[in-house]
């Protein structure tokens, strides 16, 4: 995979990067039930749970970071002025 941003791909590597989305519905259901049962250390007993639309987000989020999907402090200034975000 090359080190281009998303946006700068041809089709057929933006195509190969969209699967990323594909797994996005297997890890929702994996941290909503079997993650849950998941053994914790007694020193630790902190509990972190997530809801489902922040997890969706979440999850998003971490396959646009794997697809290098971002944009530049340019792009979205320009995108700020001119009332388009």
């Amino acid at each position: 995979m090359s080190n281009k941003r998303f946006q700068e791909c041809g089709k057929l590597e933006k195509a190969w990067r969209y699967r990323w989305y594909l797994l996005i519905p297997f890890q929702w259901v994996y941290y909503m039930t079997i993650g849950k049962f998941k053994v914790i250390d007694d020193k630790s007993r902190e509990e972190f749970s997530l809801n489902a639309l922040p997890l969706k987000k979440v999850l998003i989020g971490l396959a646009q970071s794997r697809m290098r999907w971002y944009w530049t402090h340019k792009e979205v200034f320009d995108k700020i002025k001119k009332g388009n975000l």
